[in-house]
């Protein structure tokens, strides 16, 4: 018997799935341990390997394929604790970064947040004014050397940034995309001088037009570098220590499976992996029920995460925004809102109750969880109001306290003269409704009608509220994966590795024979870098697909 494994981590559970050669699943949920994440998917895996009477050992040695969705780098950049680092980019553009461009003020902002025009404010800065340092040189449009690199500069901004402790090192220099002679020069010089520290380029990375997209996505990749590449790494080594014989594959948000080396050279694909799972799982459901337009809503313990199948295709961003932070790494449309069953409900400074976007997670978690939380969540109205059955929570290997969620919603309710039953239905037509407006904002608003769409629900309580969000959108009709708990995770299994590179090639109209050929002679050239990395990881040239685009 074989075995395959998908695992996504999530803001208070790690969700695992295992489908075997008869097509039997068996699920596990764990508590998220936010502190060493691994020690929930390892703890997902061996409650997995109970369920179906095997020891873990035995488990992993008989799988095939191990699937990860990791929240990591999303984390880094969220709570801003990622890597400490300095930038190297062309004297003289040392402040673009800092300038960045009007529309950072409002990027990635929800409407409500957009009211008062005059409050918006740039994102603060990943890297800080002092461990951005200019190097001398110029390469033009055309890609022609107009100044060499200087490189005692380069030595010697290497050794400032040394001392000042970074651990990652961002290069993007002023068209590199078009010659990146001097930035490989860089980075043979940082593993002569600084061969400890992560270091990111503009012109692997992303090279393509426009100087402060390119240097945010190159900042972004060394910012959670370091954490990312030495989380995967550790992850890999305690599977195979357990007995996992085959590679670990780790889902990228822009569609498909890479491997743990790739993603720790480009940690940024792994952003927001975890939610992209589902959104392919639904398209794998598009197929298999002829319903080319769906609706694909996750609702979990932290947030709620909505993306749409059209015409049977899943849309991608190819400017996604984090943090008020635009880059250039394609990803699946995906918006989240903190709306999830850890949601707390409180009151604001002038008495109204809301809900999130605060979460109780999954330390201390729900007050009714038991483990001393005392803030009324989500969870907790659901459960009050005989949404869950208090003894069947996690197939019954975590009981939950409905006393003590009791307790905590009456307390929100006391100043309002509510009782806890009142309380919890007020938070959950709020946090209904918030959800409800998220759909219409990735619908409507995009030009996709919802009446026309089958709205699909899962996640840990996406069954239990999709019936209200879903008559306030109309849905045309709304289904439930019967692993709906754990769907993201088996989303990741119906997906293949998928490596893709891009670049920039500038061309002037009236366009001649001459243009054409060296457009065809730019996509052989990134044509031959993704079969290369598709050998160096064992995979055979008639074993890949290959695709063009030129947009």
């Amino acid at each position: 018997m074989s075995y395959r494994i998908g695992v996504d981590i999530g803001g208070t559970f790690t969700d695992c799935v295992v489908s075997d050669d008869t097509g039997r699943r068996t699920l596990s949920k764990a508590l998220t341990s936010h502190g060493a994440l691994y020690e929930g998917v390892l703890g997902a895996v061996a409650r997995n390997a109970e369920e179906r009477g095997l020891e873990v050992g035995q488990l992993l040695a008989e799988t095939t394929q191990f699937v990860h969705g990791t929240t990591v780098a999303t984390n880094a950049v969220l709570t801003r604790r990622g890597a400490k680092i300095g930038l190297l980019t062309t004297r003289g553009h040392e402040d673009a970064l800092l300038i960045g461009k009007v529309s950072a003020k409002s990027a990635g902002l929800a409407e409500r947040d957009l009211t008062h025009a005059s409050r918006l404010e740039k994102p603060p800065p990943i890297v800080p004014p002092d461990r951005i340092h200019g190097v001398s040189e110029r390469i033009d449009v055309e890609g022609e050397v107009v100044a060499p690199l200087a490189e005692a500069g380069v030595i010697s901004a290497i050794e400032s940034l040394l001392a000042a402790g970074v651990e990652a090192i961002a290069v993007s220099l002023l068209w590199s995309f078009r010659n990146p002679a001097h930035e490989i020069r860089i980075g043979e010089l940082l593993r002569d001088k600084a061969p400890h520290v992560f270091a990111t380029f503009s012109h692997e990375l992303a090279p393509v037009l426009g100087e402060y997209e390119r240097t945010v996505t190159t900042v972004l990749n060394a910012y959670v570098g370091p954490e990312v590449s030495a989380y995967l790494s550790e992850l890999e080594t305690r599977l195979r220590s357990a007995g996992l014989r085959f590679p670990l594959l780790v889902m990228q948000a822009s569609d498909g499976l890479t491997s743990v080396q790739d993603a720790g050279r480009r940690p940024i694909v792994t952003l927001d992996s975890g939610p992209t799972g589902g959104i392919l799982g639904c398209r794998y459901l598009s197929e298999l029920y002829a319903e080319p337009h769906m609706i694909c809503t996750d609702v979990g313990g932290t947030s709620f995460d909505v993306g749409v199948i059209h015409s049977g295709r899943v849309p991608l961003e190819p400017e996604p925004v984090i943090s008020q932070y635009a880059f250039r790494i394609p990803k699946v449309a995906v918006r989240s809102i903190g709306a999830g069953g850890g949601s707390i409900g409180w009151l604001d400074d002038g008495g109204v109750l809301r809900v999130g976007p605060q979460s109780a997670g999954s330390n201390p978690g729900p007050a009714c969880y038991g483990r001393g939380g005392d803030r009324a969540t989500v969870t907790d109205a659901d459960l009050v109001l005989g949404y869950f059955d208090a003894n069947a929570f996690l197939g019954g290997r975590m009981k939950l306290d409905r006393s003590q969620a009791l307790v905590a919603l009456g307390r929100l309710g006391a100043p309002l003269g509510m009782d806890p039953e009142e309380v919890a239905v007020g938070m959950l037509r709020i946090v209904n409704a918030h959800m409800a407006d998220l759909i219409r904002r990735s619908t409507i608003e995009q030009g996709n009608d919802p009446r026309e769409c089958v709205l699909v629900a899962y996640g840990g309580a996406g069954p239990t509220h999709a019936a209200f969000y879903g008559a306030d959108i109309g849905a045309k009709s709304i289904l439930i994966p019967a692993d709906s708990t754990v769907f993201s995770a088996e989303g990741m299994l119906t997906c293949q590795m998928v490596h893709s590179a891009g670049a920039s090639h500038p061309l002037a109209p009236p366009f001649c024979e001459q243009d054409f050929v060296g457009l065809c002679a730019r996509l052989d050239e990134l044509e031959s870098r993704v079969l290369g990395q598709f050998e160096t990881e064992g995979v055979r040239r008639d074993e890949v697909t290959l695709q063009r685009t030129v947009t």
